[in-house]
């Protein structure tokens, strides 16, 4: 039985490349596989000094940090900020809650204002019907009766 013919590690060839986002994106394409390099060969440049010098920027200065120092820095950071940046979305959330909150509550207590004076205006126009009827009932009989609905 033939064994599983599968291509072995090629040499990639690199292409000098001109404009920053076809260097970025072939950056992106490959950095799984020079992070793994920088971490095996720990006695090679740092991460930040592969990504450069791929990138062709010079190098600013020679640190001695660890390259795994490094990235368990970078990786916290990067942690810290994504954490940060979720507690300004929700704090941004809770203002626009409070805002609308608030908005509601104005608009309650007018249409509470509103409803009361409607009320009361219903209520008057009742006594005044009420006491209407009351004095048209006594017109017509000889006694007067006593008015029992008063105005507030």
């Amino acid at each position: 039985m033939a064994g599983k013919k599968t291509k072995r590690r090629q040499k990639i060839e690199m292409k000098k490349i001109e404009n920053e986002d076809d260097r970025l994106i072939t950056f992106s394409k490959r950095r799984s596989g020079i992070y793994k390099k920088a971490t095996i060969h720990l006695c090679q440049p740092s991460v930040k000094a592969i990504a450069n010098r791929f990138l062709g920027m010079s190098q600013l200065h020679n640190d001695n940090i660890h390259p795994l120092v490094k990235a368990y820095r970078h990786a916290r950071i990067n942690e810290l900020n994504q954490q940060h940046n979720d507690l300004l979305r929700q704090l941004d959330e809770e203002k626009e809650q409070e805002k609308m909150l608030k908005q509601m509550r104005r608009l309650n207590l007018q249409e509470l204002l509103q409803l009361d004076s409607a009320v009361d205006d219903l209520h008057q126009t009742f006594l005044a019907k009420i006491n209407e009827k009351t004095a048209a009932a006594a017109a017509s009989s000889s006694v007067a009766p006593p008015m029992y609905f008063h105005n507030k």
